[in-house]
Formats: structure tokens, sequence, C-alpha cells
């Protein structure tokens, strides 16, 4: 599309706007506040054998949390949800910078919690 003014495409106005519980809406949230994400394990590894964590028969839960420069510090999920509430999404947010949590079953199996 070509024009002559400025213009939004639907992914601008709905994909970086979060709205808040209290009806307003944060819009052009392109920032990603704080995150500190598990990479290995994560969902859908399965851990064999000896590496640097050893398969006891126990199930565990893992979880990862930052502190960037500014201080700020990342909310757990229900942190996240009292300030911004519930939404439609994978995680119930476009920009969700909670803590996510990894289950290690007790076969060595991972997945989302």
């Amino acid at each position: 599309m070509v024009t002559d003014e400025p213009f939004m495409t639907r992914e601008e106005a709905a994909i970086y706007t979060d709205l808040m519980p209290d009806g307003k809406a944060r819009s052009f949230t392109f920032v990603m506040e704080a995150k500190s994400v598990i990479t290995r394990p994560s969902g859908e590894h399965v851990l064999e054998g000896r590496g640097w964590y050893e398969i006891s028969g126990l199930a565990v839960a893992l979880q990862s949390r930052c502190t960037d420069e500014t201080g700020y510090v990342q909310p757990t999920r229900e942190q996240l949800i009292s300030v911004r509430g519930l939404h439609a999404g994978p995680d119930g947010f476009n920009h969700y910078n909670g803590i996510k949590t990894w289950f290690v079953h007790r076969d060595g199996k991972v997945s989302h919690v």
C-alpha cells in the first residue's frame, strides 16, 4: 500500500497495544521489559542420561528471573496479571515478560507449566 499520510496496520494496533485492567491501553509498546528465558531444557526436550544435570527420578520445576540495569525485576505471572489483567494470547499478553516455568517430569520429558 502506498499512501501520502500516516496510517496504522492491524498488527500495529493489536500486537503493540496492551489493554490494562482499568480499560486504558498502552499503545506502541515496542520495548520488552526485563526477561530471562531458559532455552535448554525447554518444551518437548527429553533429558537422557547424565550431563550438567542428573536424572534421579524426581520431578522438578525450573524458573529463571532477572533484574535489568534500572533495577526492574522480572515479575512472576501473578504479579504481571495483577498489573495488566489477563487477556487472550499465548500467555495472556502480547508482551509477556513474566517468569515461565518448565517442568521436568520424572521420565526426563520437559513441558511448559
